[in-house]
């Protein structure tokens, strides 16, 4: 059980921080267009 939840946990975060990450990058994006 103990490894298929390490397992999980490594295939399950990336897919949260890239989400997170293309959030912020998203917002970053869209400020730097209003201010061009």
């Amino acid at each position: 059980m103990k490894r298929l939840v390490k397992r999980a946990v490594v295939f399950i975060t990336p897919i949260i921080v890239a989400k997170v990450v293309d959030k912020v990058l998203g917002e970053d994006d869209s400020k730097k267009k209003r201010k061009k």
